[in-house]
């Protein structure tokens, strides 16, 4: 009997730090856009990079993840910019994390004013 325990203690724990390890993740959030940048003018069918600019997290747990684009109307755009944070890490490095001009590259396939909404 000592012997079936002395395998089983840790195959059980081994199998317990498996199904822990699955339950590691990230959450999303949105990230707050303070400025963006994109040309004045464009042709339409030429590429347009718009950059965006924002407060990420205030750790280094936090970590931009992607741009939704998502046309509203023939003229209306609405961009969300997401970032995911780490559910699992303990200790976050002290670091304040920012969006630098994370590019959007997309191309217009209509004439006329185009509006971006964030």
């Amino acid at each position: 009997m000592r012997f079936v325990n002395a395998i089983l203690s840790p195959l059980i724990l081994f199998l317990i730090a498996i199904v822990s390890c699955e339950d590691l993740g990230y959450s999303s959030f949105k990230i707050h856009i303070d400025s963006l940048a994109h040309p004045a003018t464009v042709m339409v069918s030429q590429e347009v990079d718009i950059e965006y600019y924002g407060f990420v997290g205030p750790d280094g747990c936090h970590d931009f993840k992607t741009i939704q684009m998502e046309p509203l109307s023939d003229s209306l755009i609405q961009f969300t910019v997401w970032g995911e944070r780490s559910d699992y890490e303990t200790i976050c490095p002290a670091v304040e994390v920012y969006l630098e001009g994370e590019t959007y590259t997309m191309t217009l396939d209509a004439p006329g004013w185009h509006h971006i909404r964030v």
